[in-house]
C-alpha cells in the first residue's frame, strides 16, 4: 500500500503558512548560526538526529503495547514512562530539523507534529492513570496513543521519503542501481 497519494494533500494545507512562518522565524532566531543548532540538527553526526532519537520513544512504546498483553502493567507503566522521558531531545531535535525546511515541508511537518502530540497526549494520560494500577482505559488509551504515533510516523516518511526533507542528495533511482554478479 502507498500512501503518497493519501498525504499529498497535506502539502497544500496554506492554512498553516502564518503560524508555520512564525514558529519557523522563532526556531531559526534561537539555532541559526549557533552550536545549538549544529548539534539539535546533526550536524555533527553527518545526518539528523531526529529519526535516530525517534526509536527510544517508539520502542518503548512498542513494548509497552506487548507488555501490556502479556500481563505486566507495571512493566509496561515504566516503557511508557521511558518513553515520555526520552522525548525532550526527540521533539527539540524535530523543531530544529523543521525549521529548515521549506514552506510544503512544513506545513507537512506541523501534521506530522500535531499527530504525534496527540499521541504523546494519550500515553501521559496512560501513564498517569495507571499510577493506582492499569485498567482496560489505561490499556486503550495506550494503544490508540501508538496508533496516533504510528500514522505520525507515517506522516513523517512521507515528509522525508516523498518531500525529500533534510534529504542533502537524493540519487536517482535507475542510477542507482548497482548490478552484483555472484561467481
Amino acid at each position: 500500500m502507498n500512501l503518497s497519494d493519501t498525504f499529498r494533500p497535506l502539502e497544500e494545507l496554506a492554512a498553516l503558512d502564518p503560524v508555520s512562518d512564525l514558529i519557523q522565524r522563532r526556531w531559526r532566531k534561537i539555532l541559526d548560526g549557533r552550536a545549538a543548532g549544529t548539534i539539535l540538527r546533526g550536524e555533527w553526526l553527518g545526518h539528523a538526529a531526529h529519526p535516530a532519537l525517534v526509536a527510544v520513544p517508539i520502542g518503548a512504546w512498542t513494548g509497552a503495547i506487548v507488555l501490556d498483553r502479556s500481563g505486566e502493567p507495571r512493566a509496561a507503566r515504566r516503557m511508557i514512562g521511558l518513553g515520555l522521558a526520552s522525548l525532550p531531545a526527540v521533539i527539540t531535535t524535530g523543531w530544529a530539523d523543521w525549521s529548515t525546511l521549506d514552506g510544503r515541508q512544513r506545513r507537512v511537518g506541523l501534521v506530522h507534529a500535531a499527530t504525534n502530540a496527540a499521541g504523546v497526549a494519550l500515553f501521559l494520560t496512560s501513564y498517569l492513570r495507571r499510577r493506582t494500577g492499569a485498567d482496560e482505559t489505561s490499556r486503550w488509551l495506550g494503544l490508540l496513543g501508538w496508533s496516533a504515533v504510528g500514522l505520525g510516523g507515517a506522516i513523517g516518511g512521507h515528509l522525508v521519503f516523498n518531500q525529500g526533507a533534510r534529504v542533502a542528495q537524493r540519487p536517482n533511482t535507475a542510477e542507482a542501481v548497482v548490478e552484483y554478479n555472484v561467481a
